[in-house]
């Protein structure tokens, strides 16, 4: 019995099994679930849409302006929805989502609107200098605009232009001034407009710088052999430099520029012979000169007589005798029988000695000096008697 209920139930496992090999088993049911039947997209722009499903999946569009990205895959997923600018404002077309058979399906609408328009921005107009400056050549300069519109440049004067003279957004500007000839400095004004907004940048320009002067007040100069000093002007607009030939004259200031007074210094001059020297005043290649003289020391004094003695009879009487000298003299004697002609006097000369007639019955004497300059010199004057007799006293001898 026991043996029989075994062989039955392995038959029945048996044909069980067979039933499932032959019948294999029922697919599951798709399903299929988006998240929205309709979109309104701008032209241009996109949307999101999300599939969820338990099987693959497909999507279609009516219109070639709307595209979905990604158009198939298996499973829930978040599609990207595409309007292109091909759409226009109420245009519409439809997405067909569907199950790998196509059992299941969906439709999604997609409406298209105008775009919104995009707000005018604030208009900006920024420079970034407010002032140039230029020597007087001829030269230039750039400055930069910010901004978010357009914009012209104008120049008030034609000396200074500009390049570019209008445009839009950011950009450099190009300033050139022409040369300054003039001895005025000038200036103008550059204007920067646009979107209502004005800026403007001073622009200055020195003046050209006037002819060169250089004028000295002396042409010559004159010392003693002493040392000394004096002063010569300069007046000019340019810068200058001083110069002396020689050693022994010197000047103060060497250099400088526009107006001064110079100051000329000489050392003594100890040779007997004069000298001289020239400074020289330069600058700008213009040269002035100033002749510098200064005169011989003064030679040691010297006082010469060509006579150490002069004798004379007894009657009236003159002689001479010579000074050679380059001083000043005096002359004087000690008697009052014998006198000087001239007394006194300077450099070389003849002095004449004269006496009156001896009368007495002696031999008498004097003395002439001569001095100057610390010098003296002395003549001595002898006359004699008469030797005759009675002449003396004007009586003639008794016979």
């Amino acid at each position: 019995m026991k043996y029989i209920r075994t062989i039955l139930y392995s038959a029945m496992a048996l044909c069980c099994l067979l039933v499932l090999t032959a019948c294999p088993p029922t697919p599951p049911k798709e399903e299929l679930a988006v998240s929205t039947s309709s979109l309104t997209i701008e032209s241009g722009g996109s949307g999101n849409i999300t599939i969820t499903s338990n099987t693959s999946w497909s999507i279609q569009s009516t219109d070639s302006w709307l595209t979905c990205s990604p158009a198939n895959g298996t499973g829930t997923q978040t599609v990207r929805v595409n309007v292109s600018t091909a759409a226009q404002a109420g245009n519409s077309a439809n997405l067909t989502v569907m199950t790998k058979t196509g059992k299941v399906s969906y439709a999604v609408r997609v409406n298209v609107t105008g775009s919104d328009p995009t707000p005018t921005p604030t208009p900006s107009l920024t420079v970034d200098k407010t002032s140039l400056s230029f020597d007087a050549t001829s030269s230039n300069t750039t400055f930069g605009i910010t901004s978010n519109t357009s914009w012209t440049v104008q120049s008030s004067d034609s000396w200074c232009t500009v390049s570019p003279t209008s445009g839009s957004n950011n950009t450099t500007v190009t300033v050139r001034v022409s040369e300054n000839t003039s001895t005025t400095a000038r200036s103008a004004t550059i204007t920067v407009s646009g979107g209502g907004i004005t800026r403007t940048i001073s622009v200055s320009q020195a003046a050209a710088a006037p002819a060169p002067t250089l004028i000295v007040d002396k042409n010559s100069m004159t010392f003693e052999s002493t040392s000394g000093s004096t002063t010569f002007s300069i007046t000019s607009n340019i810068s200058w430099t001083v110069q002396s030939s020689d050693s022994w004259c010197t000047v103060s200031p060497t250099s400088g520029s526009n107006n001064t007074t110079v100051t000329v210094r000489v050392s003594e001059n100890t040779s007997t012979t004069a000298r001289s020297a020239t400074i020289t005043v330069s600058g700008s290649g213009i040269t002035r000169t100033i002749t510098v003289s200064q005169a011989a020391a003064a030679p040691a004094p010297t006082l010469i007589v060509d006579k150490t003695s002069l004798t004379f009879d007894y009657a009236n009487g003159s002689s001479t005798f010579g000074i050679t000298s380059n001083i000043s003299w005096t002359v004087q004697s000690n008697q009052s029988w014998c006198t000087i002609s001239p007394m006194s006097g300077s450099n070389n000369a003849t002095v004449t000695v004269s006496v009156t007639a001896n009368n007495t019955s002696s031999t008498r004497s004097a003395t002439v000096t001569v001095s100057g300059g610390g010098i003296t010199r002395t003549i001595s004057v002898s006359q004699g008697v008469n030797s005759v007799p009675g002449e003396n006293d004007n009586t003639l001898p008794q016979y």
